[in-house]
């Protein structure tokens, strides 16, 4: 269907338009918000700790650009990585001459998905906590753990796949046949 650099670009792209979104979401909200802003929420969702609007547009935007520059660094530097680095089961199978390629290749799709969904995370969190300023309720919304599980349990599911590709030989590379 897609190349593999097609769907990395389409990743890509997912990762900095949210990072966008997300700063346009804070330009649009800021004149809204109260001089005085619920930045941290306990596990009620009750707000327990304050800053000045201008912090939290200014660590807003601060995230969302470094959590993207960090992971664009990253993808970028994934092709250069020398072997040595790269903490994987069996790493000697698999970074073999023959099958490194296809090895970064998969962790590379690892690290994408990651990308996405942190950024995805981060700008469902910021919303909540806008939104939660913007009506004054000094509430986070209980769907801040709706959104929590589904990105502890998709980053979950991301790394034991990760894990049993790599802790398990194809049939034929295994010793004894």
């Amino acid at each position: 269907m897609f190349t593999f650099h097609q769907r990395k670009f389409i990743f890509q792209f997912i990762l900095w338009a949210v990072t966008l979104l997300g700063i346009i979401v804070q330009i649009q909200y800021y004149g809204a918000l109260p001089d005085k802003v619920a930045v941290h929420f306990n596990a009620l969702g009750q707000a327990d700790a304050w800053a000045s609007k201008q912090q939290f547009f200014w660590f807003n935007i601060f995230l969302f650009l470094a959590v993207a520059v960090l992971f664009q660094g990253m993808i970028l530097s994934m092709p250069k990585l020398p072997a040595e680095l790269l903490n994987i089961p069996k790493r000697r199978y698999w970074l073999s001459p023959q099958r490194k390629e296809a090895t970064l290749r998969y962790v590379m799709r690892f690290l994408l998905w990651i990308a996405d969904l942190t950024m995805l995370f981060l700008f469902g969190l910021s919303y909540l906590i806008t939104q939660a300023n913007y009506y004054r309720t000094n509430r986070l919304s209980s769907v801040f753990w709706i959104l929590f599980f589904l990105y502890v349990a998709a980053i979950t599911v991301l790394t034991v796949a990760l894990l049993v590709h790599f802790l398990v030989l194809p049939k034929d590379e295994m010793p004894g046949n």
